[in-house]
């Protein structure tokens, strides 16, 4: 989290505190002071550090705590924020501390040092000392920056309770307020506590609809799906993008599975969430063994994506083009390799289990080349090469799943056929025994083997393992 928090601060602190002007000096009557402090201050804004440094060390030799205290303090919490801007923390707190003790109501220093301690990682001190800038003045806001200093740091009780106040405080009644804790608790994964905070709102008209919807996705969260879908199924009439997909999330995990075939095709038709309503109401359709349904989703999904893809490239073709002052040169759908992701493996398994064996093959291929479910897709592949009759395939693949130990009984009865397809009687034998062996179904295992006796002429063998087969 180092660098990640409050990484604004030191902005702000020199927001506020380069807008004084040479004139607040007039008092003290030093053109040297006033045009030294005047140069600091423009080499700030230049963030030429080095320059804007010589400056206000000339500052501090025309003025101390005694002659102009305000000034003086003024003077280090500029240099305190140099040292922050360059990341000498060990100096800038050493000038905070010399500002604070000669002006200790300089509210600006505990900003900063809000910010030192921030990037430290020293998060206790950095909520320490942006209460100080709070209670000096009164900016109620920065309990929000406050909370998220303890959520770095994980006291989730702290942050909670600095948020709750920064809501109260930022908020015109109880209901916005905490609507706003509700919100933040939910971003934060507290769903429980969300839950009990969007309570209060449900039935409110302003705030009603969203806490229904977010109490939905938080039971969602809880992986509470009936619950999530009371809530969800109240608001289907409201224009939240995403509620149908919910829907459909819920209703599949609760094997609702036609519900979900519902929600997902009106997610598809009125949400932005088409690619993943396509993907889901496809798995639903393999649930269902409706192979051919799902095949055609699998395609749109994987169509959709590549055409994200493809406009991503673009989006960064033009970008290029434009820093580099030239002409995008159009990126073209078939220039651009299809996406391969599980929805490749899945469709793969649906052409197989409707004997689409070429198509099939070309998916597991796909994945294989990918990196994706390599052994699964293996033994797959394997399957659809023998029921294609590609018996060299089906052997290699079968193979490299037996030296993987990848479904290594099963692997082998397959590749039996395989072997017994390329003449490999013998290879086919031995498979088989193992399988036996190892008590892989037996009767199957058995009555294959037979086979491959009768094949070899060998008929008591033949007789022997068909009336073994009968025992299972």
């Amino acid at each position: 989290m180092k660098n990640q928090v409050l990484k604004l601060t030191v902005l702000l602190a020199l927001a506020l505190t380069l807008i004084a002007s040479s004139a607040a000096f007039a008092e003290y009557d030093s053109k040297k002071l006033d045009t030294n402090y005047a140069l600091a201050l423009a080499y700030i804004g230049r963030e030429d550090y080095d320059k804007a440094m010589t400056y206000l060390d000339a500052c501090l030799k025309d003025c101390d705590e005694n002659s102009a205290p305000e000034v003086y303090a003024d003077v280090h919490l500029k240099i305190a924020c140099v040292y922050t801007i360059r990341q000498d923390y060990e100096k800038a707190l050493t000038e905070l501390d010399e500002a604070i003790r000669v002006k200790p109501d300089l509210s600006e220093a505990y900003l900063v040092k809000t910010q030192v301690h921030s990037d430290l990682g020293e998060y206790e001190s950095a909520a320490a000392a942006l209460q100080q800038y709070i209670d000096l003045t009164g900016d109620k806001s920065l309990y929000e920056v406050k909370a998220e200093i303890y959520s770095a740091v994980g006291n989730v009780d702290k942050a909670l309770e600095s948020y709750k106040l920064f809501a109260q405080n930022s908020s015109e009644n109880d209901l916005e307020a905490a609507y706003k804790t509700a919100i933040y608790d939910m971003d934060k994964g507290l769903y429980e506590n969300a839950v009990k905070e969007f309570a209060a709102c449900l039935k409110d008209k302003t705030y009603g609809p969203s806490s229904i919807y977010n109490t939905g996705v938080c039971y969602m969260r809880l992986e509470d799906y009936e619950k999530a879908l009371e809530f969800l199924t109240q608001v289907t009439d409201q224009d939240f993008d995403g509620v149908k997909y919910n829907i459909g999330v819920c209703s599949m995990l609760l094997d609702k599975i036609e519900d979900a075939i519902a929600a997902f095709t009106a997610s598809y038709d009125k949400e932005s969430y088409q690619a993943d309503a396509l993907y889901n109401r496809a798995v639903c359709y393999v649930s269902q063994e409706d192979f051919a349904n799902a095949i055609t989703d699998f395609t749109a999904y994987l169509d959709t994506m590549k055409a994200q893809k493809v406009d991503a490239l673009n989006a960064e073709a033009q970008k290029t083009a434009e820093a580099e002052g030239k002409k995008a040169v159009t990126v073209k759908a078939e220039d651009v390799e299809a996406v391969v992701d599980l929805a490749t493996y899945y469709r793969g398994v649906c052409y197989l289990s409707i004997g689409d064996n070429a198509d099939a093959i070309a998916d597991f291929t796909a994945c294989i080349n990918s990196g994706l479910a390599v052994t699964d897709s293996q033994f797959n592949r394997g399957l659809a090469a023998l029921q294609a009759g590609d018996a060299e395939l089906a052997k290699a693949d079968f193979t490299e799943c037996v030296n993987n130990e990848y479904n290594k009984e099963a692997s082998m009865f397959y590749r039996s056929f395989a072997l017994l397809g390329l003449g490999d009687t013998q290879g086919a034998i031995d498979d088989l025994t193992a399988c036996i062996e190892a008590g892989y179904d037996l009767g199957q295992s058995y009555y294959q083997r037979a086979q491959v006796y009768m094949v070899l002429g060998e008929e008591d063998k033949y007789i022997e393992d068909l009336e073994n087969s009968l025992n299972y």
